[in-house]
Parts: C-alpha cells; structure tokens; sequence
C-alpha cells in the first residue's frame, strides 16, 4: 500500500512538472530524472512550438506577393509606358485630322467648276483649225526641203527660168511623190494630236476654240492610245462629211470627251 502511496504521488508530481514545468526542489528534479517506471508522453503543450509556427504562418502571408496587385501593377506599368510613347492629344488629333489648307483662287474655281460639254459647233471648228495648222506647216517644211534640194543640185539660172520651175514644182507635188507627200501629212497630223492633246494646253485650235480634252471616266488621265483613237475616228469623220462627230462616235471608241476650259 505504501508502494503504491509512493508511485501516485511520483505520478502527480510528473503530471504537476508536465503541466507547468518546474520544479519545486531539487529532490523532485533528482526523482523525476532518477524515474525509470514512469511512462514519458510528448510534452508539446506550453512549449512555444505552436506559437512558432503561428508566427511563421503570418510571417509568410505578410511576406507572400499577392497575384492580384502584381497583375494590377504590370498592367498600370504597361499602360503608362503606353501613354508616354503616344503624342500628346492635340498634335495626335491634327494627325489624324489634319488641317485643310485654304485653296487658291484658280485652284478653287477649279474645283467649283463643273464640266460642260463642248458644242458641236466649237469642236467642229477647233478642228478645222486644227487642220489647218497642221497642212500649213506641213507645207511649209515640204517648201522647204525643195529648196534646199534645188539650190544644192541646180544652178542659180533655175530659179530664173519660170518654165524649169514650173515643171520641177509639178512634179515635186504630183505623180509619183503624191502617195510619200500623203504619208508626210499623215504622220504630221498623228503627231500633232499626240503630242499636243497629252499636254495641258491641248491643239493649237482648242485653245482657240477654249476647249479641251479629257478623259469620260472622272479622275483618269489621257492615254497614248485614246488620244491616237480620237485622232483617228476624227480624221475618219472629216471625210465622212462629220457624221460620226454628230453621233459621238470618236469619244465613245477613244473613251474621251472635249469640254469646255
């Protein structure tokens, strides 16, 4: 009975250390270490193990980077570099707008000018005009060359003699020269309309006449082949008594039309 007095008074006295730690004097430490029958479980309460762990707990969430206010930031990084590379609002807004410069006076005359058809009339004339400038200078250059053909294969006495003159001018213009003297006219009369009518001023007789030519579909330019098309239909129309420049023809087949300036 004793015994057994002893070892649950040893079993308090472990149960008292256990919970609070101490030791009231150093005969019980000496009994608590010198005790081989007791059985030890883990003393884990009232440590600071908890606590440690609790603290490392809050030190990682304080620590920790939150997701969400990274994302926010790089996203406002991104932004603002944005911001800092495009131009300020109002030279960004000139830029996509920009400012319309006042026109010149022929410049907006010309805009506010719509164009009208030139009469049958006016361009019936420009190209008799036409016409004529163009067999006149022909038949100048071609006088021309016949001088300078007598004068360096004929004596000065030619050009006193009324007969041999006579006879030298004829056949220059007629016989056999009449078909090469036709091809010089012909090829004169496709130059002149290629050359003239591509420039802004137009034939010698549109510009008397204060028309001028231009393409039907608006916004296009004049071409090397509707130029030699109107050219062409229009010397077709000369000898076909004007029929197909009552009908419209040379503009329908060359897509071109004569307007006024």
């Amino acid at each position: 009975m004793e015994m057994n007095k002893d070892l649950s008074s040893k079993e308090r006295n472990v149960g008292k250390i256990a919970k609070t730690g101490k030791f009231d004097n150093f005969a019980e430490f000496e009994n608590f270490e010198n005790n081989d029958e007791l059985l030890f479980r883990p003393l884990t309460e009232g440590l600071g193990f908890h606590q440690d762990d609790k603290e490392r707990e809050h030190l990682d969430r304080m620590f920790k980077p939150d997701l969400k206010l990274n994302l926010k930031r790089s996203k406002s990084e991104v932004t603002l570099e944005k911001a800092k590379a495009l131009p300020p609002l109002g030279i960004q807004k000139i830029a996509q707008n920009p400012p319309s410069l006042p026109l010149k006076k022929e410049e907006r005359a010309r805009v506010d000018r719509v164009a009208v058809e030139a009469s049958k009339l006016q361009q019936s004339a420009a190209f008799g005009l036409d016409i004529f400038f163009i067999v006149l200078a022909t038949t100048l250059l071609l006088g021309l060359l016949f001088a300078i053909a007598v004068i360096l294969g004929g004596a000065p006495e030619m050009w006193r003699d009324r007969q041999v003159m006579g006879g030298l001018l004829q056949e220059f213009w007629g016989g056999k020269n009449i078909f090469y003297l036709g091809a010089i006219y012909l090829v004169n009369y496709f130059l002149y309309f290629v050359f003239l009518d591509l420039t802004e001023r137009g034939t010698l007789g549109k510009i008397v006449c204060k028309i001028q030519l231009t393409a039907i579909e608006k916004g296009q330019n004049l071409t090397l082949w509707s130029v030699m098309t109107r050219a062409g239909t229009s010397l077709f129309s000369f000898f076909a008594l004007a029929i197909p420049t009552l009908f419209d023809i040379n503009g329908k087949l060359s897509g071109t039309k004569l307007i006024k300036r």
